[in-house]
């Protein structure tokens, strides 16, 4: 049986590559499906929470609805409508309005698959951070807006330099909770794409397109690729996920501590 170590990695160019496109794509998933959701959660809690906005409680609760339904309902509802075809429910629509002429191949092409998820995700989970920053909008005193429009201040002065400020205070602790969650999200990953689709260049470890480094780690340690050391190297790679999910989470623990200090 072979050692298995750095030495067996450096030399192993199938390795090299399913590493680079997992761990790339990763990242850009995780930041994405971070900070998408947070923006569109805060944007959505503004317009929401503007007085001059009729029917502001029909808005909240319309808002709301992706956090009350459980995710893998929506995740199974959402794949449903992204199949590939004229099954699906967004290419029946696009068809119908005439806005393309043939269905869309929204899962096995790489981009559209990569962004089709990020959008999903987005869904799922702004409603979440949507109620959060309606809680800290309805928290802020009134007054002191009172006061900076008597000192001449404009609405977009209130906004950068009242309201973000408290709203980014409130939220730094759910963007580390978030930026976790994202990383280590295998669910939405797995009910939605499988991690497809497949690269046209494949390496012996068969990586999808979609997959994160939680999802890779799950295959390789179910047997899903059977190639020499799979269990070790999924091993290894529990542990860098496993290390990387704490130093995030440390950092921004002791960045709230700081802060409180």
């Amino acid at each position: 049986m072979k050692q298995w170590g750095l030495w067996w990695i450096y030399r192993n160019n199938g390795i090299l590559t399913a590493l680079e496109r997992i761990i790339g794509w990763t990242f850009i998933w995780t930041i994405a499906s971070t900070l998408c959701p947070i923006s569109l959660g805060i944007i959505l809690a503004i317009l929401a929470n503007n007085n001059r906005l009729k029917g502001r409680k029909f808005f909240r609760l319309i808002f709301i609805i992706p956090w009350a339904i459980p995710a893998f309902v929506m995740l199974y509802f959402l794949r449903s409508a992204f199949v590939n075809g004229t099954t699906g429910y967004i290419n029946m629509i696009l068809l119908k309005l005439h806005f393309i002429n043939r269905p869309i191949e929204w899962l096995n092409n790489i981009t559209s698959a990569r962004a089709v998820l990020i959008v999903v995700q987005t869904w799922i989970a702004y409603a979440f951070i949507f109620m959060l920053v309606t809680g800290n909008l309805q928290a802020i005193p009134k007054d002191i807006y009172e006061a900076a429009s008597i000192d001449g201040a404009k609405n977009y002065h209130k906004f950068f330099k009242l309201t973000l400020p408290s709203l980014l205070l409130a939220i730094a602790p759910m963007l580390i909770g978030q930026f976790v969650g994202a990383f280590n999200n295998f669910t939405t990953i797995s009910i939605f794409s499988g991690g497809g689709p497949a690269f046209a260049k494949q390496t012996a470890y068969q990586e999808g397109a979609t997959d994160i480094l939680i999802s890779f780690i799950y295959k390789l340690a179910t047997g899903a690729v059977k190639i020499e050391s799979d269990q070790a190297f999924a091993a290894a790679l529990t542990t860098l996920a496993a290390l990387l999910s704490i130093a995030v989470a440390a950092r921004g623990f002791i960045k709230s501590m700081t802060r409180r200090d």
